[in-house]
């Protein structure tokens, strides 16, 4: 074999070699991605309600977040999957100041949604001292405080083509078990309840 096919050789090797390194980080990152997003509520004209509860995730240490600046200037807080699979969000009784936080992508007709904290006749028990729900727009870092209304939900402007990052506060004011069926609505289905 002469020095010029040996030299061929090795060279096509490299080639190969480099592919599929660059092949393999591309790909964990796309997976990474993947697990990343997996747990990105979107929005669509097809759905007017949504349950939160299978995408919101909760900081583990609730007390080191003293104010919501501290979740969004710190992307690294440890949160953990809330553990929830049906429709309602249990409140145990040391949960006395939690923290959630969910992303949606808006890729619906419609920039008004509201979350909703539902009724006694929806699975609704207990009270809180304090709900505040907060939106962080990441691409133009334009944050939003909201407050409950005399409905039990939160009117959001969601923007269209925009994913948001929503963060909720949940106070209680005494150390009883609270249950909350949490949902994201359209105006469609807020004007369909007000008829029943």
């Amino acid at each position: 074999m002469s020095s010029h096919s040996k030299k061929y050789q090795k060279n096509f090797f490299k080639l190969i070699l480099a592919f599929m390194l660059v092949f393999t980080i591309s790909s964990s990152s796309s997976i990474s991605q993947a697990q990343n997003d997996y747990r990105n509520l979107i929005l669509s004209d097809q759905y007017n309600k949504h349950y939160l509860t299978p995408y919101l995730s909760k900081y583990v240490l609730q007390d080191s977040v003293e104010d919501v600046r501290n979740i969004i200037n710190n992307p690294n807080l440890q949160t953990e999957i809330a553990s929830i699979t049906n429709s309602i969000l249990l409140f145990e009784l040391e949960d006395q100041n939690s923290w959630f936080t969910f992303n949606v992508s808006n890729r619906s007709n419609k920039e008004n949604w509201h979350v909703d904290f539902g009724t006694s006749f929806k699975g609704r028990f207990g009270f809180f001292e304090n709900i505040k729900v907060y939106s962080y727009n990441k691409r133009s870092q334009e944050f939003k405080s909201y407050d409950l209304n005399a409905s039990q939900r939160v009117n959001l402007q969601l923007p269209q083509q925009e994913k948001i990052q929503i963060i909720l506060h949940f106070k209680k004011s005494n150390s009883f078990p609270i249950t909350v069926p949490l949902s994201l609505i359209n105006d469609t289905s807020v004007t369909d309840n007000s008829a029943n």
